[in-house]
Formats: structure tokens, sequence, C-alpha cells
């Protein structure tokens, strides 16, 4: 009765609006494959000339170490600083030379022992540690779809449930959280221990909702 009722409405009133919106959600949760981390590198001595031979050594020690630990030296990317003069009252008694170098850690299976090594060997921690996937607009795609399907799927089953067919989308919108990179704050190296960060075992998230309107169509 309800069917007949509903096809009769439809097939009488041609223009008024036949249609039924809903609307999906999804979560997808992924691993970093990379983990990006920037050091500073700093040296101190009575002139500029001094200081800067000094971070070039510290700057060669801290290179070999985290080469030594697995990061390619592509991924080691090495922003040029200065000299400031130390003061002690109105007397220069020193320059102090800085470097900053962003360590961009690809095997995870490593993560630890890179970060051991840089801090070990001079390199101050500069802000917060970010982990990231470079693969993150793969899943932000799935995710999409995903909620694209459970949409389709909560509008199928109310429009069946109703007594008619659910036709073509005539509208989309969505609402997609991109997620490049994400900060996990900063770490610690014991005075007798290395670095157990647990990043590489972090998760990353993307979120969509995407809600559809669909023409609804009386049943054959």
């Amino acid at each position: 009765m309800i069917s007949a009722l509903l096809a009769l409405a439809l097939a009488a009133s041609p223009s008024q609006p036949r249609a039924i919106s809903m609307t999906g959600d999804a979560k997808m949760t992924f691993r970093p494959n990379q983990v990006v981390a920037s050091f500073l590198l700093s040296a101190s001595s009575r002139d500029q000339a001094g200081a800067r031979k000094v971070n070039d050594e510290k700057l060669a020690k801290f290179v070999r170490a985290c080469r030594e630990a697995g990061v390619e030296q592509r991924n080691l990317t090495i922003n040029e600083g200065g000299a400031a003069p130390e003061y002690r009252g109105n007397e220069v008694i020193s320059y102090l030379f800085n470097r900053s170098v962003i360590v961009t850690i690809t095997d995870m299976a490593r993560v630890d022992d890179a970060l051991t090594a840089a801090v070990r060997n001079g390199g101050v921690v500069s802000g917060s540690v970010m982990i990231q996937n470079t693969e993150h607009q793969l899943y932000e795609t799935k995710a999409r779809v995903a909620a694209a399907q459970a949409a389709r799927e909560r509008a199928k089953g109310v429009t069946e449930a109703l007594g008619a067919k659910l036709g073509l989308p005539v509208n989309v919108s969505e609402r997609t959280t991109p997620v490049e990179s994400v900060p996990v704050g900063s770490f610690s190296v014991p005075v007798d221990g290395s670095v157990t960060s647990g990043f590489a075992n972090r998760e990353l998230i993307v979120t969509s909702q995407v809600t559809v309107q669909f023409d609804m169509e009386a049943p054959l």
C-alpha cells in the first residue's frame, strides 16, 4: 500500500523534489613512513673564525654519526647560520656560531638510532619532531571513497524501507581533514641509555565526511 501511494505521488508531482540526502563518515589510520627532526649545532670561540671552525668540526661529526645511523646524505638539510657576539657588560668576550640541520629519517626501523646519534653528537632538538607519511594523499582518497560508500549504503537502506528506489547522485559535498605531518613532541636521551621514542609506532589519522543528495525513484 505504501509503495503504491509513493509511486502515485511521484508520478503525479514530477516538479516536486524527489531526493534524499545522506551523510557518510570514514576514518583511516596509518603509520608514518618518515620522521623529521630539526637540530641546532652551536660552537663558541674567542673570534668569529674560531667559532666557525669549531662548528665545522662539530657539523662533520654530527653528519658522520647520522650517516652511520642510517640517514642518507640527501636527507640532511644544513642551514648555514652565523656568528653572534657574546658580551660581558659592554665587552665582547666570545662569538657563538649556530647552524641548524633538518634530519629526515626514512628507515623507520632506525628512527631511535638516528635520533640518539644526533643528540649524542652535538645536536640540540629545536622544536617538535614531526611524523609524516609521503603517501598521505592515497589515504585521504581512501577515506573519501569509504565515506561516499557509507552515504550511499545509508541512503539506499532508508529509500528501500520507504518502498522507493535509490537513483543517481545529484549533489555531493565533502570535507576531508588533510594529513601531511603531525608534531609528536620532543625527546631526551638518558645519560646511560638510548632514545626510545616510539615515533615509528605512532598513527596518523585522516577523516572524511561526504554528504550526497540522491534522486528517489518510484519502484518499477
